[in-house]
This record gives C-alpha cells, structure tokens and sequence, in this order.
C-alpha cells in the first residue's frame, strides 16, 4: 500500500471517529476501535464483487466490420480494469 492511499485510510477512519455520538454514560460501551472495525466490516461487506464488464453486457464487445470494437469500449474496459483493482485493494486492506 503506498503513502497516499494509507493516508486516505487513516483520514477516512479518523472521520469515521470524528462523527461517532459522544455519551455521558459510565456505562459498558464499545471502544473507539470495535466501532471502526464494524462500520469497516460493514462497508465491506457490501462491496461488490469483481465487475466482468463481458457478462455484464456482452454487446458492447460486437466487433465491426474491420474487427474493431467501439473506442468508448476500450475506455470502459480500461477504467473497469481499474475500479477492479481498487475493489481488490480495498477488500485486502
């Protein structure tokens, strides 16, 4: 993980401690880190999973006459190519 990317981690949960209610009572709570751990599982778990861009719309790979597909496409493919390996960092984080 490079620096960027852990400072954006950081910045996030310290935003995510930030915003937490704070309570008058003595009572038995969650810590600070059990709270940031479960929001982070949550999020987590509603990531989805690796996007196939092929099975998601198998038309947008149609070929034309000179066996070209769409420029568009590419882009798509490329920027998907992306957001998967960000899904993949975050899921290993």
């Amino acid at each position: 993980m490079n620096y960027a990317t852990t400072g954006e981690a950081q910045s996030l949960l310290s935003t995510i401690l930030e915003v937490q209610p704070r309570t008058g009572s003595t009572g038995v709570g969650k810590t600070n880190d059990e709270i940031v751990f479960e929001m982070a599982d949550n999020i987590l778990s509603r990531l989805m999973e690796s996007i196939d861009l092929e099975e998601a719309k198998p038309d947008l790979f149609d070929e034309d006459e000179q066996g070209r597909v769409d420029s568009l496409t590419t882009v798509l493919t490329q920027e998907l190519d992306r957001y998967n390996r960000l899904l993949r960092l975050i899921r290993v984080s």
